[in-house]
């Protein structure tokens, strides 16, 4: 009978100390596997979604910049050089008019020799 008694408690007692051991190992072993699967699942997410939105922003944003500097300058210059360029061309016309008027036409001789 005692020899009965003792067996049962102890393989009550066993059974109970490794239940526990090995659902405490069970527990870590997964927890650990969990969390580096998660972790990687995670990182690779968000670098993916990151990724996208940074490109998409810096896209917008370097299209606008670009697109406004480029009509600033392209407005500039357009509009200095047209200046500059009527500006020359009117002069130049003005003269040689006016110098052509004033030389050929007889009248107009006289009437500048005249003053002079």
């Amino acid at each position: 009978m005692t020899t009965e008694i003792l067996t049962e408690n102890l393989t009550e007692n066993l059974t109970e100390n490794l239940t526990e051991i090995l659902t405490e190992i069970l527990t870590e072993i997964l927890t650990e596997i969990l969390t580096e699967i998660l972790t990687e699942i995670l990182t690779e997410n968000l670098t993916e979604i990151l990724t996208e939105i940074l490109t998409e922003n810096l896209t917008e944003n370097l299209t606008e910049n670009l697109t406004e500097n480029l009509t600033e300058n392209l407005t500039e210059n357009l509009t200095e050089n047209l200046t500059e360029n009527l500006t020359e061309n009117l002069t130049e016309n003005l003269t040689e008019n006016l110098t052509e008027n004033l030389t050929e036409d007889p009248v107009n001789v006289s009437l500048v020799k005249s003053v002079f």
